[in-house]
């Protein structure tokens, strides 16, 4: 959602040159390449706690993301919160699809599949709101918009990520026969 805003941001509230503007977002592009490195960093995060990784991403995310608009008066700031914002980027779908994975170990194909298809429409959701409320509240509620739904995402994540109580049999399991 807020990914579609950074240009006119960057007009808004930075208020820099068009050329610059230029410049800005080919670092945006270049922090896609910092998602690599928070890709192949999640890889190894992953592999030692998968919500653990999911915590830091969606914290690291909000922050980035809310803190845009209030350091706007910063070009440097700005372009470093870009990479920043980059960088998690790339480690959150790994992270996320792992996760997925995990909570269907018989079923990840279909777990996968359904991790697109909610993407795809967050995406859409995300532009409706994030448009809306970017007409009726201005550009800055746009990022607000999205570190909340980051941190509403991490809420979740914390509750249906936690372990189930040793003994206790999950939800509709049966019992082994004796």
């Amino acid at each position: 959602m807020a990914d579609t805003s950074v240009a006119p941001y960057l007009q808004q509230l930075v208020r820099i040159s068009p050329t610059t503007i230029t410049i800005a977002l080919l670092a945006f592009g270049i922090a896609g390449i910092a998602g690599i490195a928070g890709n192949f960093t999640a890889g190894v995060t992953l592999s030692r706690s998968v919500a653990g990784t999911l915590t830091v991403t969606k914290v690291v995310l909000a922050l980035a993301v809310v803190a845009l608009p209030l350091l706007a008066w910063s070009l440097p700031g700005v372009f470093a919160l870009l990479v920043i914002w980059g960088f998690v980027w790339g480690a959150l779908p790994l992270g996320l699809q792992a996760w997925m994975s995990q909570a269907a170990p018989a079923a990840s194909d279909g777990s996968l599949a359904l991790f697109v298809t909610t993407i795809k429409l967050a995406i859409s959701a995300g532009s409706i709101i994030g448009g809306l409320g970017v007409g009726a509240f201005g550009i800055a509620f746009d990022f607000y918009l999205a570190g909340g739904i980051v941190i509403a995402a991490l809420l979740v994540l914390l509750l249906l990520g936690r372990q189930r109580e040793p003994g206790v049999a999950p939800a509709g399991a049966v019992p082994e026969p004796c």
